[in-house]
């Protein structure tokens, strides 16, 4: 996303670690608590560290052996950890995710760089891709966060092989050209039929419409990162298929498992993430549209509580709030921000899954089991992703251009948060609370004078937030 700065006569550079920084610091005021967004963040990351296996794999439960609902919690668990990372400077979370992607690649990229479908755990003869889709982005994140060239060619092999598998119909000319599927069947993966969709790209499964977003998703960001334009084209092809089938209320229940119920949350959410990157990087007004339309729906179907969903109200909740939030990031919609905000909140309110104590997170409702795929990273990626919706610098100092309307005042302003930053990246806690304190005294002194005094109190409020939070840095 391009963020649009204006200019302003005091404001320097800010390196990329401030600016993370900055995005876990700031954060709107609400019900939560100051130090709860965090503070869950660091406690769950944490617990999924510990429960790691000792060869570098998560189970599908704590403890699991490896097998198939295995490989998308290992996925889903790197990624997981290094937005952690990212947000924290926590080292041990990006040294769990590289034990983590290290062995995923000792087991699919074979002697050849190639990867290897063979490897995978099959269930009932086949193999998932849902299982297997979230290497892609996990490998991708590892090479960003790293700049380890192991894992983009991990990630350059798996893309390769997603153009090509027989869980994507690849015959031209049928009505399903370019949709992505969720299995490879036996005679798939041994190249002698016609793919998962069988002659005519026919649909024989609901699923096809629920898990090509891990596809869409990852091939998208891979093409961001290597320019190559063969990636794009297959996600967004595979993108512009899912899209025909939504209804006109927004929803995806067409061709779909249990469309409107809470797999149907889950599913449709996670393809607005999908539709989103395209969008980051296309511009194409086509996913602006499909983004908008099923936010329409998923606000319809927010509980009066704020949850999502029925029984299985952990795994629902996680992906809608990740949605909604992600798409007030790149869309700027403030009412998709507030739902998501509130289902966060509602995700750490007592009883509803999150043990703040231990740090685990239980598939509420349904069972007390954590299920490191449904439940624990979800929630990693929930919490990280309401932490870079939370007010950047850039929104803060561009509000306070705004909203001071004395220009020595705005950049006496500016000018203690940049100090503040500067204390907390050099790791002087006691200097980044007493410039904030400073901060806090200044505007208190404006109040009602050349700052308003609901703009005072909202400025007032973040800067308690930010020290609350500098366990985050």
């Amino acid at each position: 996303m391009n963020l649009s700065i204006k200019k302003f006569s005091i404001f320097p550079v800010i390196s990329v670690f401030a600016l993370f920084s900055v995005i876990c610091l700031l954060s709107p005021v609400i019900a939560a608590g100051a130090d709860d967004y965090c503070t869950a963040l660091i406690n769950a990351a944490d617990y999924l560290v510990s429960v790691q296996d000792s060869n570098g794999f998560w189970g599908n439960k704590p403890g699991g052996t490896w097998g198939a609902d295995a490989e998308n919690a290992t996925g889903n668990a790197i990624t997981a950890l290094v937005k952690s990372y990212e947000l924290t400077g926590d080292t041990s979370y990006l040294g769990s995710a590289k034990k983590a992607g290290d062995y995923l690649i000792d087991v699919f990229i074979d002697a050849d760089g190639n990867f290897d479908v063979h490897q995978a755990e099959i269930i009932g003869g086949n193999a998932y891709m849902n299982h297997l889709s979230p290497f892609l982005t996990a490998w991708i994140k590892l090479y960003q966060a790293t700049n380890d060239y192991k894992y983009l060619d991990a990630a350059i092999a798996f893309g390769d092989y997603l153009l090509t598998n027989g869980a994507r119909c690849t015959e031209v000319g049928c009505d399903n050209n370019g949709l992505f599927g969720y299995l490879i069947r036996p005679e798939d993966y041994w190249g002698t039929g016609y793919g998962a969709f069988g002659p005519g790209c026919p649909f024989y499964h609901g699923h096809y419409l629920n898990y090509g977003y891990e596809q869409i998703y990852g091939l998208a960001l891979l093409s961001e990162i290597t320019g190559n334009a063969d990636y794009l084209a297959a996600a967004e092809l595979g993108g512009q298929q899912e899209i025909k089938h939504q209804k006109s209320d927004g929803s995806f229940p067409s061709l779909m498992k249990d469309g409107t119920g809470t797999l149907g949350i889950h599913y449709a959410s996670v393809k607005i993430l999908a539709y989103a990157k395209l969008y980051d990087i296309t511009s194409n007004s086509q996913y602006e549209d499909a983004i908008n339309n099923y936010i329409g729906w998923l606000s319809s179907q927010q509980n009066p509580d704020y949850s999502f969903g029925s029984g299985d109200y952990v795994r629902s909740t996680t992906w809608a709030a990740k949605a909604l939030l992600e798409a007030s990031r790149i869309l700027g919609d403030e009412s998709s921000k507030t739902a998501g905000e509130s289902a966060v909140d509602w995700l750490l309110a007592p009883g509803h899954g999150y043990d703040s104590t231990s740090g685990r997170v239980e598939r509420y409702s349904e069972s007390t089991d954590v299920y490191i795929a449904y439940s624990q990273t979800p929630f990693i990626m929930t919490m990280a992703e309401y932490l870079a919706v939370a007010l950047s610098i850039v929104d803060t100092i561009n509000e306070i251009i705004t909203e001071v309307d004395h220009h020595g005042i705005a950049n006496s302003l500016i000018s203690k948060l940049q100090n503040a930053l500067n204390a907390q990246e050099q790791g002087n806690t006691e200097a980044f609370e007493k410039i904030l304190n400073a901060f806090t005294r200044a505007v208190e002194s404006q109040k009602g004078k050349h700052i308003d005094s609901g703009y005072a109190d909202t400025l007032i409020a973040r800067a308690l937030f930010w020290i609350n939070n500098s366990q985050c840095i």
